[in-house]
């Protein structure tokens, strides 16, 4: 096992289960971004550099994701971060759902 594999193991495994998943779902964003094709993703896994930098954004990211939500006025998802990156998550969801019909009803 590579340093850069343990370090990246070591960002993971410092948050919930939620919040994993949270900040793969940005990292897929930014790993493969909209328009982008294959070539990203080889990119992505060949480069640990760039793969060191990706991680380090999306987990920024979905950092910064949680804590606008908790600083919001009208926060109606309470203060514990994992839970909200799981009702975070389930919206994604929704919304891929949804999307995924329009797509089908459009055909």
């Amino acid at each position: 096992m590579t340093t850069n594999t343990i370090k990246e193991k070591d960002t993971m495994t410092k948050h919930g289960p939620n919040m994993t998943k949270l900040i793969i779902r940005f990292m897929t964003r930014e790993a493969i971004p909209p328009g982008g094709g294959i070539a990203d993703g080889f990119e992505f896994f060949q480069n640990p550099d760039r793969r060191k930098q990706v991680m380090a954004k999306a987990e920024a990211n979905a950092i910064a994701a949680i804590q606008l939500i908790k600083a919001a006025p009208d926060n109606p998802f309470g203060d514990n971060d994992e839970e909200i990156a799981g009702i975070l998550l389930k919206k994604i969801d929704e919304r891929a759902g949804r999307r995924q019909t329009d797509e089908l009803h459009s055909r």
